[in-house]
């Protein structure tokens, strides 16, 4: 079971440090810069939301074991990973938001939402996953 989630955390890992360097690198045209974000930050997001909820489960946490990101969201928020939980479904909503649609103007908004709140807050979250013992599974 630990192995999976530390699996999992690793992965998150990797993912946004390689969005943290994306975002440190805007003098990359726009045209391969913003798919670049855009890509690195759903996929944070996704396995942000992943690696709570297979801890949760991992610590017999019922209701974590079915629901959608919404769901584990609100959760995680009650567990006290997370601190902000408006800020984790404002992410949902814009990572929904990047999945369906694709226009310069709502991508420029929404990155510099990636890079100014959710960046931090995945790095915080990623700081906190880190330093949870891996032992009790």
């Amino acid at each position: 079971m630990a192995s999976a989630f530390i699996a999992k955390l690793m992965s998150l890992e990797k993912v946004v440090n390689h969005l943290s360097s994306a975002n440190s690198q805007p003098e990359i045209p726009a045209e391969f810069w913003i798919p670049t974000m855009i890509t690195y930050f759903k996929l944070s997001f996704e396995l942000s939301w992943k690696v709570m909820k297979k801890h949760m489960q991992d610590r017999s946490i019922d209701s974590a074991s079915t629901g959608s990101p919404r769901d584990i969201i609100k959760l995680a928020y009650k567990e006290h990973y997370i601190d902000n939980e408006q800020l984790w479904l404002d992410m949902l909503e814009d990572k929904n938001i990047m999945e369906h649609q694709y226009n310069d103007e709502v991508s420029v908004d929404m990155l510099e939402r990636v890079a100014i709140e959710y960046l931090p807050e995945f790095k915080r979250l990623l700081h906190y996953l880190q330093t949870l013992p891996t032992d009790l599974f």
